[in-house]
Order: C-alpha cells, then structure tokens, then sequence
C-alpha cells in the first residue's frame, strides 16, 4: 500500500505564511511611497494634475489625501492592525491606481507614474501597469486567502455512522 506523501508545510500555514509576505511586502511599498509624496508635496501634486483625470480642486484634495492614506495603510499592514480592512485598502489602492494608469495609457499620456515620486524615472506603461496588476492580485489573493472559509475534513463532511436500530440487536440476540 502506497503511503500519501508527507506535506511539509500544510495549506493553512502555507496561506498564513503568504498573508503575511504580502502583508509585510505591501506595508514597505506603501510606507514607502506615502513617505516619498509628503516630502515632496509639490511634486506630488504636478504629477497628480499629469494624469489630467481631475480638475484643481480635487487634484489638491488628492495630493493631500492619498499620501497619508497610504502611509497609514503601509504601517497597519506592517504592524498587523485590523489585517481584514488594510488589505482590502491595498486592493482598492490597487485597483484606483489600476484605473488610472490604464486612463493614462490609454489618452497616451508620457507622463511620470508617481508611484515612487517624481525622481524616479517611471514612464507610464506596460511594466507600470504590470507592477501595479501584481501588487493588486497579491493584495487580492492575501485577502481571499484570509477570509474564506476553510473547507471541511473530508471524514467530517461523510455522513455520520448510523447506530443499529433496536431490531437488529434483538435479532441478533436471538441467533445462536
């Protein structure tokens, strides 16, 4: 009889161990880029009005909101703080900056990404859209990881064993 190979990880701490990395991961890069847009405020902005996607008003709000927003999203995902509603920040941080990287390609748009501030060299395109589509499927995948619902053991979900009935004990009483 062929013995089942031995796991040397089991699935629940492979997924916790994956929820973590990219709880770490994520904290680092939004810790970060927050950092990176407060210091340069300024710049910030400029390449928030790049995008050409708001007008003044709401590109100030968003120079002055985003950075902070990600600095403190950064900072529960490393601390371990309410894990359920900071990965599902980074999601849809993910997903925002998804929609308007893609606006920007898609308008043509030879513009700084922003993600990192405006000393990086980060033209919007293909490998922005590509890091950016990997930071929001991991942040999904440590998400869904999370809170779904562990399935069953499989001899718990067969159906219980039946006790005999009374009659088969009298019957069986009754053969010699």
């Amino acid at each position: 009889m062929k013995r089942p190979p031995i796991a040397l990880i089991s699935r629940p701490r492979l997924a916790a161990g994956f929820i973590l990395a990219v709880r770490l991961a994520l904290g680092v890069v939004f810790v970060y880029s927050g950092f990176v847009k407060i210091i340069r405020p300024y710049d910030f902005l400029a390449g928030v009005y790049a995008y050409e996607l708001t007008g003044p008003a709401v590109g100030l709000a968003v120079a002055v909101v985003l950075p902070w927003f990600e600095l403190l999203l950064g900072l529960a995902l490393l601390a371990g703080l309410f894990p359920p509603a900071a990965l599902l920040g980074a999601v849809a941080l993910g997903g925002l900056f998804l929609f308007v990287q893609g606006s920007a390609v898609w308008n043509d748009l030879k513009i700084n990404c922003g993600c990192f501030g405006t000393d990086a060299e980060h033209i919007v395109g293909q490998t922005t859209l590509l890091r950016t589509f990997g930071i929001t499927l991991a942040a999904a995948g440590a998400f869904w990881l999370a809170f779904r619902r562990p399935a069953p053991p499989a001899a718990a979900s067969a159906a219980p064993p039946q006790a005999p009935d009374a009659r088969d004990a009298v019957t069986r009483a009754d053969r010699p």
